[in-house]
């Protein structure tokens, strides 16, 4: 399976073509305390939340970003100390899941559908793509800054 994620100073988004379904999480107030590159993992770990529970026990999947930091943090697993905690949690819920991941630079201009719904232009993904679905998401309260324990 292979997704797209995007962020931009609104919104979170990623995308599913398989299933052709788009989700979006608009940003305001607290959650806009954060380098883009930290919203551009969040958006990717919130996308693995959301379809690990769908995968099968030992899948494959493939995500499509258009930031290099981003590619390179998950592909690495080496991440800035700040956000250690989140790459952590992934990998964890990928190892529990038997999950063989990997995530690949794409250039912004081929990932139109998904670059639509991080800017709220939700009718512009529409006419990119018949028959999209799309969902608001909210990811985890610690991604998004909230205390931890």
């Amino acid at each position: 399976m292979s997704h797209y994620c995007d962020t931009s100073a609104l919104a979170l988004a990623f995308w599913f073509p398989s299933s052709n379904k788009g989700f979006q999480c608009p940003l305001s107030g607290p959650m806009l305390n954060q380098s883009i590159f930290y919203y551009e993992a969040v958006t990717v770990c919130a996308a693995m939340c959301e379809v690990v529970t769908q995968l099968p026990h030992g899948s494959c999947l493939v995500v499509f970003t258009d930031n290099l930091n981003t590619m390179q943090m998950f592909n690495s697993l080496v991440a800035l100390t700040p956000m250690n905690w989140m790459l952590i949690s992934m990998v964890d819920m990928l190892l529990h899941s038997d999950i063989d991941f990997q995530v690949f630079h794409v250039l912004g201009i081929h990932d139109t559908v998904v670059d639509h719904l991080s800017c709220l232009h939700n009718n512009e993904a529409l006419e990119c793509v018949l028959g999209l679905s799309i969902t608001s998401f909210q990811p985890p309260r610690n991604m998004l800054g909230a205390a931890k324990k």
